[in-house]
């Protein structure tokens, strides 16, 4: 497989800041990083170019996190959600929560947050309270609380979220 050294066009979380020349494995350079221009590769002529547009992307890069923090003001605000799904009579969940889900909720009231921000271990299948993590930027992480309850209002089975 093999690395190759790439410079961040952008922040990424556990990997470094813009501007950061770090190694990757191809892979990973060639279907994620580069496709969505995160990154080029570290040859001479890109290292020039960075050493003189590196203030430009750390500018740019912290007009983002401020942005990110705007957002973020605006996630607490909004306090917990409240997401109606259909359950079965035993209690189980139709089909579960997913981090769309939750992105859809979110921007349908207002708060612009893109499915690949909301960080879920595993889509949600149960009724009650979770916690769901929204990475607006890597410096701005932000926790909320979404209640999961039955359709319909009648959530006697979810003792858990009184």
């Amino acid at each position: 497989m093999g690395t190759t050294r790439v410079i961040l066009l952008e922040s990424i979380r556990n990997l470094g800041v813009v501007g950061d020349v770090v190694s990757v494995r191809r892979g990973f350079f060639r279907n994620y990083l580069c496709g969505k221009k995160r990154a080029m590769l570290a040859t001479d002529d890109n290292l020039k170019r960075r050493d003189s547009e590196k203030k430009a992307w750390l500018e740019a890069d912290s007009a983002k996190r401020a942005a990110a923090e705007e957002v973020a003001e605006m996630l607490r605000e909004i306090g917990p959600l409240v997401i109606e799904k259909e359950v079965s009579e035993a209690g189980h969940l139709y089909g579960s929560v997913s981090a769309s889900d939750v992105a859809n909720f979110l921007e349908e009231r207002g708060a612009p947050v893109k499915k690949g921000s909301v960080i879920l271990d595993s889509p949600v299948k149960s009724l009650g309270e979770h916690v769901v993590s929204i990475e607006l930027h890597p410096d701005v992480v932000v926790d909320i609380n979404i209640s999961v309850v039955r359709a319909g209002g009648d959530s006697h089975h979810d003792d858990r979220s009184e």
